[in-house]
């Protein structure tokens, strides 16, 4: 993401497409929220009510941190 980022800079692409940078830098955050999320449920051992309780709120913190914007920048980026 960071090589695309990089490209997007020189390109100037906000100024030919907008909200190019945008999409880039949610669907990264995104990205990075994800491998967390990854990275806590491959460390949970105990699986008890609480670590359940934990992982679920865990993926809706994952999944409505950056994709909703992501989704939104993409979309209406072409």
């Amino acid at each position: 993401m960071d090589y695309v980022l990089a490209a997007l800079d020189g390109l100037n692409s906000d100024k030919y497409v907008p909200n190019s940078k945008s999409c880039v830098l949610n669907a990264k955050g995104f990205q990075i929220d994800v491998m967390r999320f990854e990275t806590k449920y491959e460390a949970t051992t105990a699986r008890d009510r609480d670590a359940y309780e934990d992982i679920v709120f865990n993926a809706t913190a994952a999944m409505s941190g950056y994709l909703p914007d992501t989704i939104y920048f993409c979309y209406f980026m072409p």
